[in-house]
């Protein structure tokens, strides 16, 4: 257990347009220039693995962020359901696409910040997991975060997860300001 992080859920398609969602709690920002994201997948295995599949098949990918309104439903995604059966629907969660071209993904329509981002690298760890890096295509952020210039206080609606299964809520504590070291300094 590595602490506290953001859960998100992950939408992935596959050739014969079968939606797939996955719960991962390992998202990091890798870098702006280009903008990437990287997280971990678990080991491939010959039933399941289906998020894995998909994204080295369609190199494309979808993040969408849990809040409170949705964890629950989120929380369901952890499911390990056959090939032809979608977590979207056993969910309850809406898959939209976003209307790009060349783009068939779905994310979380009840998401309030959705993320494309197309397949960069594949690592295989040591222990066969998979540490997958997408560049960022496009995103999505919800008009109520847009209205009063993307405030984070209102991010306070998210949720963080701790281990597996126990969901935390996101309190604002305050804003510090970035440090800046004068290299003039005695």
């Amino acid at each position: 257990m590595a602490g506290f992080k953001s859960p998100v859920l992950v939408g992935t398609i596959n050739r014969n347009g079968q939606n797939n969602l996955s719960i991962v709690s390992s998202l990091v920002h890798l870098g702006s220039s280009p903008g990437l994201l990287g997280m971990n997948l678990r080991p491939r295995t010959k039933m399941y693995s289906h998020t894995l599949k998909n994204i080295e098949s369609e190199k494309q990918f979808t993040v969408s962020f849990i809040d409170k309104s949705i964890y629950k439903k989120s929380h369901l995604c952890s499911a390990k359901l056959p090939a032809n059966e979608s977590e979207f629907q056993y969910s309850g969660l809406t898959p939209e696409f976003n209307n790009i071209a060349n783009w068939s993904t779905p994310h979380v329509a009840e998401s309030k910040i959705q993320i494309g981002l197309e397949l960069s690298d594949i690592f295989r760890l040591k222990n066969k997991c998979n540490f997958i890096v997408g560049e960022i295509s496009w995103i999505k952020i919800s008009d109520s975060l847009l209205e009063n210039k993307f405030d984070l206080k209102q991010l306070e609606s998210h949720v963080s997860i701790l281990g597996l299964y126990e969901y935390y809520e996101v309190n604002f504590i305050e804003k510090l300001m970035y440090v800046n070291v004068d290299s003039s300094v005695d």
